[in-house]
Order: structure tokens, then C-alpha cells, then sequence
């Protein structure tokens, strides 16, 4: 399991519930305040892989921004990079204070990992969940599983025009959106196309254009069914050194089979047998 999370107080939280059942490929929590950092590291250890990083999630070009968190109780997961929303939460403004800590866009954190599938992204911000995940390049990362704070959205205790916005880009991306918790939403990907692709240095010589090549094609067709949005595997049948070398510079983190079959019928019935086994296709 590979996972994000986005403010994430002392770590015994709802996402922690999740994350505690899995064993962990790569796990990342972000979380601003430093002297949370002991708590989190408590909660998690005997937890392998998992990264803790001190700084907020900016979206914009700034190193740093400013902090605020209720001094009277500095355990609180009340804090926020708005000051007026402790204020609204009834904190008195001589026991806020004011840190500055270090910033970083969520894509570049994502880059910065080599991610470029997530099972679950957690985000709970204190109302900046809205501008994080419109900052983040969907086109780009493949995540299963987004569950965010929404109470928030659009002013303390509020779900208004930034929710609905919100929610109608993910669904456009082929989420269900669904009520996690009082507090929390969930957006499920729900693309279940697989593509299985088949590509050959065997059969006879053809009359075409030197660009029409098996790299090219591959290219084109990772182009229109990027790989971090589609389940590919690649039959490779037949293929030289040069050709393979293409496929896994082309086509990272597929699955692909090496066979030996020269020709298309044989291939095609390899991809219904990889249907059968591996999609629970059930032939009518």
C-alpha cells in the first residue's frame, strides 16, 4: 500500500485506522507542527516505511507560510494557516501563536517521491482542503482512494460553492464521491478499463511510413490511455533487445509478458486466457 497524508495531528486518527491493516510500500505524513512530530512518531512506530515530513502543503511558490495553534492546548487538532479560523473556534487570540514553517506543492512532494500511483491520499487542513486538491494534477497521478475534511470547505462549519466545485471536478475524473464520516468525504476511482496491448517484431514486411513503428504506436497509445489512469499489460511477442528496451523506457510500471507465439490469433487467445484469470471476466 502507498499512501499520503495531509495534516495529520498525532497520527491516531481515522486514517491511521485504515493505514495500521495494510503492509506499507510507501507512506507519507505531513504534518506542519514540530512539536507533533514525537506524537506521530509514537503512534507509528514498529510501522515500516513511513516517512514523516515537517512543512505545509502550499499552493503557490512560497518557501514558507505562516502557522497558527491554540497555545492552551497545543494538542488540539485545532490549528490552521488562518488565524481567523482559531478565532472562530472560540480561541482567544492572545493564546494563538504564530510559527513559520516550511511550504512545498503537493504535485512537487508527489515528483519528489517517484509517485505516480497512490492507494489512499488522506487531507485534513482546516479549510485549505478545497486548494490543495484543485492544485492537484490528476492527469498526472493515478489515486485510488481520496478521503478530505469537507466541514470546512467554505468557511468554518461550511460546505458550499468550493465543495460542489470540488466534488464535480473528481466525479469528472471518474470518482464516486461518497459521505465518509460526519466530517469527511471519500471519492472512489472507479476506471475499470484494462487495456492489454500487443506488440511484435514477427510477420512479413510491410510497405509504411518509417514513423509507423512499434515504439511510436506504443507511444500513441499511451498518449490517449495514459498508464497512471488505465490497468495496462503488454503482450510482447517475438521482440528483439531494441523493441523491449523501448517498452520498459515507454511503458513504466506495466505488467508485461514475454511470449513467443508470431501471430495475432495466438496472442489474442493469450489476452482472453489474461482476462479470464486476472479481471474475473465471466464469458457469456
Amino acid at each position: 500500500m502507498k499512501f499520503l497524508q495531509i495534516g495529520v495531528h498525532i497520527g491516531n486518527d481515522e486514517a491511521f485506522d485504515i493505514i495500521k491493516h495494510h503492509d506499507i510500500e510507501l507512506g507519507i505524513l505531513v504534518e506542519p507542527l514540530p512539536h507533533l512530530i514525537p506524537h506521530i512518531k509514537e503512534n507509528y512506530k514498529g510501522i515500516k516505511n513511513v516517512t514523516i515530513e515537517n512543512k505545509a502543503i502550499a499552493v503557490d511558490n512560497s518557501d514558507s507560510i505562516s502557522f497558527f495553534y491554540d497555545t492552551k492546548d497545543p494538542i488540539t487538532e485545532l490549528s490552521s494557516m488562518k488565524k481567523q479560523h482559531l478565532l472562530e473556534h472560540n480561541v482567544k487570540e492572545e493564546d494563538i501563536k504564530e510559527i513559520k514553517v516550511e511550504t512545498e506543492s503537493l504535485n512537487s512532494m508527489i515528483d519528489r517521491y517517484g509517485i505516480t500511483k497512490l492507494d489512499y491520499l488522506f487531507v485534513d487542513t482546516e479549510g485549505f482542503d478545497y486548494d490543495i486538491l484543485m492544485s492537484l494534477d490528476l492527469d498526472k497521478y493515478k489515486i485510488q482512494n481520496i478521503i478530505f475534511e469537507d466541514i470546512h470547505m467554505d468557511g468554518t462549519g461550511q460546505r458550499g460553492i468550493k465543495y460542489k466545485t470540488l466534488v464535480n471536478r473528481l466525479a469528472s475524473e471518474g470518482y464516486v464521491v461518497e459521505k465518509y464520516s460526519n466530517n469527511n468525504t471519500r471519492c472512489i476511482l472507479k476506471n475499470n478499463v484494462h487495456i492489454l496491448y500487443r506488440t511484435s517484431d514477427a510477420g512479413y514486411n510491410k510497405v509504411k511510413p518509417d514513423y509507423v513503428n512499434n515504439a511510436n504506436c506504443l507511444k500513441n497509445a499511451i498518449k490517449m490511455f495514459p498508464t497512471n489512469k488505465f490497468n495496462w499489460h503488454i503482450i510482447a511477442d517475438n521482440t528483439s533487445e531494441a523493441t523491449n528496451k523501448d517498452i520498459t523506457d515507454i511503458a513504466q510500471n506495466v505488467s508485461i509478458d514475454y511470449v513467443s507465439v508470431g501471430h495475432g490469433a495466438g496472442t489474442f487467445n493469450l489476452a482472453l486466457d489474461y482476462d479470464f484469470d486476472n479481471f474475473k471476466i465471466c464469458p457469456q
